[in-house]
C-alpha cells in the first residue's frame, strides 16, 4: 500500500513538469532506450556482473546459502532495527529525494539550480518507476516462494531494488560524501531482508542489480556516453553442473 500510494504522488508530481526536460523525457524513443539501458549501455557492467553473481548465489544456494540464510534469519543480528530497514526499502527515501528536488524548482530563484533540481527529480523517478516494474515482472514470472513461505513473490527483492535506485542515483548525482552513507543505507536494507527471513541472498543480489543497472544506464543516456563501443567486461557465471564459478574477460575495441 505504501509503495502504491508514494509511487501515484511521484507520478502526479512528475506530470506537473512542463518544460522540454520532462516532455523529451516522456517521448517514446527515449522510453524504450532507457528501458534497455541496463544492457545498451556501459552500464551492461554492472548488469552481467550482477546476474552472474545472482546465478553463482542460486548455485551454491544448497551448500553455503542455505545454512548463511537460516543462521541469519534465526539470530536476527538486527533485531528490531530491521524495521527500518523493511520501511527505507518501501519508496520513502526515493521519494524524499524527488520531493526535495522538487522543492528547489519550485520555490528556487537560481535558475542553474532549478534545472538541476528538475533533472535529477525525472532521473529518480524514472530510474525508480523502471526498476520496479522489471523486478514487478519478474516477481510474477518466476514465482518463487519466499524462505517463510509467505507468498511465491521472493525474487527479486523489490526492497533491494528500490534502495539501490536510490543509492546508485545519490551516488551518481552528488558527491561521495552523499553517497557513502547511502550505499550503506542500501546494504543494510538488503540485509534486513534476509535478517527477516523474507529473502534469499540471490533475491537481495538480483534486486540490488537491477537497481543499480537502471540508474547507471539511465545515466548513460542522459549523458550522451557511447553505447556498447569499447571498454572491458567482466563476467562472473556459474558451470553448466552448477558446481563452481567461471570468469569471462571480454575487450571490445
Amino acid at each position: 500500500m505504501i509503495r502504491s500510494l508514494v509511487l501515484m504522488l511521484l507520478l502526479a508530481l512528475q506530470a506537473r513538469a512542463e518544460t522540454s526536460a520532462a516532455v523529451d523525457s516522456f517521448n517514446s524513443k527515449v522510453l524504450l532506450s532507457d528501458l534497455a539501458s541496463p544492457w545498451t549501455t556501459r552500464a551492461d557492467r554492472i548488469f552481467y556482473s550482477g546476474t552472474g553473481l545472482t546465478l553463482l548465489s542460486l548455485a551454491i544456494e544448497h551448500s553455503t546459502n542455505e545454512q548463511f540464510q537460516n543462521e541469519v534469519s534465526s539470530s536476527k543480528p538486527l533485531g528490531e532495527s530491521s524495521k527500518f530497514g523493511d520501511l527505507m526499502g518501501q519508496l520513502i527515501p526515493n521519494a524524499t529525494y524527488s520531493l526535495g528536488m522538487w522543492s528547489i524548482y519550485y520555490f528556487s530563484d537560481d535558475q542553474a539550480a532549478k534545472e538541476k533540481a528538475l533533472k535529477r527529480a525525472i532521473f529518480m523517478f524514472e530510474t525508480t518507476l523502471y526498476a520496479a516494474s522489471v523486478t514487478t515482472l519478474l516477481k510474477y514470472s518466476v514465482n518463487e516462494p519466499r524462505p517463510n513461505n509467505s507468498d511465491h513473490y521472493s525474487f527479486p527483492s523489490g526492497h533491494s531494488t528500490t534502495i539501490f535506485s536510490f543509492a546508485g542515483v545519490v551516488g551518481l548525482e552528488h558527491e561521495w560524501y552523499y553517497a557513502v552513507p547511502a550505499y550503506a543505507l542500501a546494504a543494510f536494507v538488503g540485509f534486513s531482508r534476509i535478517n527477516d527471513n523474507m529473502h534469499y541472498l540471490h533475491d537481495v543480489i538480483g534486486g540490488a542489480s537491477i537497481g543499480l543497472s537502471y540508474a547507471y544506464g539511465i545515466w548513460y543516456n542522459r549523458h550522451h556516453s557511447e553505447v556498447n563501443s569499447t571498454g572491458v567486461n567482466i563476467f562472473i557465471l556459474p558451470t553448466d553442473d552448477l558446481s563452481g564459478s567461471i570468469g569471462s574477460l571480454q575487450w571490445r575495441f
